[in-house]
């Protein structure tokens, strides 16, 4: 063999052990994919879910002390708190956010599998063919499905949200209650000093007279 022929061929097998090696890693986790893509939608949702559960802890508190109508200025503090942890919630589950977009690119990594799938490989038999094809609309289905409820449910969520933080007005209102209640005190403290200073006059007044 000729130094050429013998260095063509080390090549030649480290190309082979190479490649052989490649599909190898990719034969042992043929989930791989499939699972990052779902876990880019998922991990999109446990960065909000946090928040949710704060969202929800704020809001009983802001319902229990508007509802009592005892504090309406701790109230308008809490109901500030509630906007600032309501606002990265928003943004994540809006018409364009996060949430939106992760889901919408799972059905299109669904989508474009059903399509690969429905692409007959030579090396497949026609019922093994059948079972892809089926496996894959069949998951397209269903994803698509719980994507439009969790779109349904996600509006709602916004409404709700966006509801709750109208009640700032009602708050600011009960506020402005609270101090004329207090204004009203002092009118009231007012008309019983006049009150009796003026019954002290008469008294006074009196015993001028009666001198």
């Amino acid at each position: 063999m000729s130094p050429n022929q013998a260095a063509f061929g080390a090549i030649f097998s480290a190309c082979f052990l190479l490649f052989s090696t490649q599909i190898s890693s990719a034969d042992d986790n043929p989930g791989v994919e499939a699972a990052q893509r779902g876990n880019q939608f998922t991990s999109q949702y446990g960065s909000i879910k946090t928040d949710l559960k704060n969202i929800l802890d704020d809001a009983k508190k802001l319902g229990e002390n508007v509802k009592a109508i005892k504090d309406p200025q701790k109230s308008l503090s809490e109901l500030q708190n509630f906007r600032a942890t309501v606002s990265d919630a928003l943004d994540a589950i809006s018409d364009d956010g996060a949430i939106t977009k992760e889901s919408q690119s799972y059905l299109s990594y669904l989508a474009a599998e059903l399509q690969r799938s429905q692409n007959r490989r030579s090396n497949l038999t026609e019922d093994e063919t059948k079972t892809l094809i089926t496996g894959w609309q069949n998951r397209l289905n269903a994803a698509t499905e719980k994507v439009k409820i969790i779109d349904r449910l996600r509006g709602e969520l916004v409404s709700t949200l966006v509801s709750l933080q109208g009640k700032e007005y009602y708050i600011e209102e009960l506020i402005k209650l609270d101090e004329a209640d207090k204004v009203l005190e002092n009118l009231d403290a007012i008309v019983d000093d006049l009150g009796k200073t003026i019954n002290d006059l008469k008294d006074i007044q009196e015993k001028i007279s009666g001198s």
